[in-house]
């Protein structure tokens, strides 16, 4: 019936109305949108061919583009801060209450565990400095792992961190084999694609500058390896640089900055051109290089006098412009966008035009950032670094308790290491961007019982518990000097003044 009726609207000269089609406009493919690109690959057929470039560009970036050196600067400050982030141990009694012997035994033993030279195999990084080796790589390379050594001597845990760079993972290493599992660039995985072991380089492929080859792979058993790095789509085996969406941007910036310096350098220096006429006399008095270039010399307020028939021809490029500040800070807030936890205000250090309103609206946004990211290292690093630590620590009977309800020099057995694990690590916290105010608002939340202290010390990077500890001590030593520390009364305000009386 559809094509009778169009074959008599075409017969008596009646074009048939066009079929509409319901879609999304993203998905159409038209003039407007020919040109954009699109892939159906898997996170892992992405990044099978590109993940070589993207972390080279990416570390080309980190070494020689102030915006993305300062913005790993800023991850490690904001992020990890001076103290890193900090074991609070919460082990509990039989009564429900904190065991006071067995959390201060415990801290000061992994606090002696982290000290430089100890925790790590090569000797040079405290735990702090792990934290923070941990943050950078992730950021700059996409991913960083960890290798857990197990040796006896190696230190009194028997147990120290070996930080492996990615490209020690053979991302050309890829194979099925014959129990099912799949070795996709560099890493062993299951047929639900769980990490089972991870294929590394005897030595890095990078340094045959030195004489050294990267020889052939080992395997290495993943409980053996923290691979640490974010996973933004499901199935992703390896970690993506977090600059892979700006760094095109920024690297066009970098060279767009580097032409308006060189041209404005040229532009100040005022240069020109001799140019000689059919009647010149027979040269300029000026001396010539080994070409036959001239060579001249400028001194500031001088003035010279041609030779008959020559002429200079000035060359004054005028850019930069006006614009050159606009487009830069454009680019810099379009790249701020693409960074966890950056700001254009911290991207570039430009507090020129910015307010209390919006450096506050910022800086929170900015603080959720960084609190997900020490979430992420805490689930990746700090969690299970402990856990391996306590076992070892417990077994080679390296945690003991000096003083205490259980007698001196007690030491804590490996039998009850389900009731010592009970960590808290608490990161580091930040200041108020508005002191006064913001006290106002945590005393009138305490008021309305709608916070507790626990949590606002927990806001500030500190631990309640240790405040009411340190403030007990002040106190002792206070009493030991005769001083109290109670505040002194405020002087009552003064009565207003009553009006004059009228006549």
């Amino acid at each position: 019936m559809k094509k009778t009726l169009s074959r008599i609207a075409s017969f008596l000269g009646f074009a048939p109305a066009p079929v509409q089609r319901r879609d999304y406009a993203g998905a159409r493919i038209d003039r407007l949108t020919n040109s954009w690109k699109s892939s159906n690959q898997s996170a892992d057929g992405v990044l099978r061919y590109s993940l070589p470039i993207l972390r080279a560009r990416s570390r080309d970036l980190a070494e020689n583009n102030d915006y993305v050196s300062g913005y790993l600067e800023l991850l490690s400050n904001k992020v990890i801060g001076p103290n890193g982030v900090r074991l609070q141990s919460k082990v509990r009694g039989g009564d429900g209450k904190l065991d006071k012997d067995a959390n201060t035994a415990i801290e000061k033993a992994f606090a002696a565990w982290g000290k430089k030279g100890v925790c790590d195999v090569t000797g040079k990084l405290s735990w702090v400095e792990c934290q923070r080796l941990a943050l950078i790589s992730m950021a700059r390379d996409g991913e960083v792992f960890v290798r857990i050594i197990r040796q006896r001597g190696i230190n009194r845990c028997n147990l120290a961190l070996q930080f492996i760079e990615a490209d020690m993972v053979d991302v050309n290493k890829n194979d099925t084999l014959e129990n099912g599992n799949t070795i996709r660039m560099g890493v062993e995985l299951t047929p639900f694609d769980r990490p089972v072991a991870y294929h590394v380089f005897k030595r890095h492929p990078g340094n045959s500058a030195f004489g050294t080859t990267a020889g052939d792979t080992i395997r290495i058993p993943a409980e053996d390896m923290l691979h640490i790095y974010r996973q933004l789509r499901p199935g992703q085996t390896r970690g993506i640089p977090w600059t892979a969406s700006i760094m095109t941007r920024l690297h066009h910036l970098g060279a767009y900055e580097e032409a308006a310096i060189i041209n404005a350098r040229t532009g100040a220096s005022k240069m020109g051109f001799f140019t000689r006429g059919l009647d010149a006399s027979s040269g300029l008095d000026y001396g010539k290089d080994t070409t036959g270039n001239l060579i001249s010399e400028v001194e500031p307020g001088s003035m010279e006098t041609l030779p008959v028939g020559y002429d200079f021809k000035s060359f004054d490029p005028a850019y930069p412009s006006n614009e050159y500040d606009g487009f830069v800070k454009r680019q810099i807030k379009g790249a701020s966008c693409g960074l966890p936890g950056a700001t254009y205000a911290d991207l570039s250090n430009d507090l020129e035009s910015v307010n209390f309103s919006s450096i506050r609206s910022g800086t929170i946004n900015a603080r959720d950032s960084y609190r997900v990211l020490q979430t992420l290292l805490k689930e990746q690093l700090l969690l299970p670094v402990f856990e391996l630590w306590l076992d070892m620590a417990l077994t080679f009977g390296q945690i003991t308790v000096v003083n205490g309800k259980r007698g001196p020099n007690t030491t804590l057995s490996v039998a009850n290491y389900d009731k010592y694990n009970a960590p808290l690590f608490v990161g580091r916290g930040w200041d108020w961007v508005d002191p006064l105010k913001d006290q106002k608002a945590n005393s009138e939340a305490l008021g309305n019982r709608v916070t507790t202290r626990t949590r606002i010390a927990a806001e500030m990077g500190d631990d309640f518990e240790d405040i009411l500890a340190e403030q007990a001590r002040e106190k002792e030593l206070a009493a030991e000097y005769g001083i109290d520390l109670e505040p002194l009364p405020q002087p009552a305000a003064a009565a207003p003044a009553p009006p004059p009386e009228e006549d």
